[in-house]
């Protein structure tokens, strides 16, 4: 434990390390429950996030234990990216196909499409780093709408350019036709209002509203889920204590200092490549590189 007192930067991958695994058993043991409990009339499958623990000291002493640990906890933010997508294919995808015969409130197209918007709402708008990578999973308009439903709405009103930018922005390409194509469908929905003098130019015109009986079913059998995603995201990917000072003492230090730089964001990308790197790191201090 001595090496730990005067080692700030292995206390704290330690302690990340241990906040992985804990919140990997407790997002799991969560997601199981609420499955069961909102997920089961639909036939839709999730990703399980794999458990794992380990002995303190001996990933204090031991760089061989050390590499073994960061390689689980390189899995688990591996399972629980995929977690997280199999939520967002099922709500997406799958179960939007069954409502009509497992929540006859959602029967007409039209019900389905709402349904779809909503859940992009919360889910999408706040988990756009995720979306901008699966977009596939998305059809333009439940991207469009997670993006801007919270500007248009304080902004009162964007023109094409300004959607487009801020979608490219996250690394999605849609056309400026595709674009206009969504806008004018959610003027059907009453949502915008197109300019008549300039057909570029959308006016917020109401929140999405959904029928009461809709809403409290949406709120009461899926936002658990999209808010179990956000919050494992928010979790499981926040490895900001990283972004430390590294030792005069440690070998190439300029290497391990640029890695942990990448903590200083968070999400997948960034605390999945922490993780690799700094176990790539003592795999190669293990063989004397």
């Amino acid at each position: 434990m001595t090496e730990l007192a005067s080692d700030n930067f292995l206390r704290i991958l330690l302690e990340v390390c241990q906040k992985t695994v804990t919140n990997a058993m407790i997002q799991n043991g969560r997601i199981n429950d609420l499955w069961k409990r909102h997920m089961q009339p639909f036939n839709v499958d999730f990703h399980q996030i794999r458990q794992y623990t380990f002995n303190k000291n001996e990933f204090i002493d031991s760089i061989p234990i050390r590499i073994y640990v960061l390689d689980n906890c390189e899995n688990i933010m591996v399972d629980t990216y995929w977690a997280i997508k199999t939520v967002a294919i099922a709500l997406f995808q799958s179960v939007p196909l069954q409502l009509p015969s497992q929540i006859p409130l959602f029967s007409a197209d039209v019900d389905i499409e709402k349904f779809k918007l909503k859940l992009s709402e919360k889910f999408v708008n706040s988990l756009m780093a995720f979306f901008a990578i699966e977009k596939e999973i998305l059809t333009p308009d439940l991207f469009i709408y997670g993006k801007i439903s919270t500007t248009i709405r304080v902004k009162k009103a964007m023109r094409l350019d300004e959607i487009a930018a801020m979608i490219t922005k996250d690394g999605v390409e849609l056309t400026p036709y595709v674009i206009h194509g969504v806008m004018q469908r959610f003027k059907e929905l009453g949502l915008v209002d197109i300019d008549p003098n300039d057909p570029s130019l959308y006016k917020h015109a109401k929140k999405l509203e959904l029928p009461a009986e809709q809403d409290r079913a949406i709120q009461a059998q899926f936002i658990p889920i999209v808010e179990w995603a956000i919050e494992t995201w928010r979790t499981l990917f926040n490895v900001r204590e990283l972004n430390t000072p590294i030792p005069d003492t440690y070998a190439k230090k300029e290497v391990l200092a640029h890695v942990v730089s990448y903590a200083a964001t968070q999400g997948f990308t960034n605390a999945h490549f922490c993780i690799s790197e700094i176990k790539r790191y003592f795999q190669a201090l293990q063989m004397g590189r």
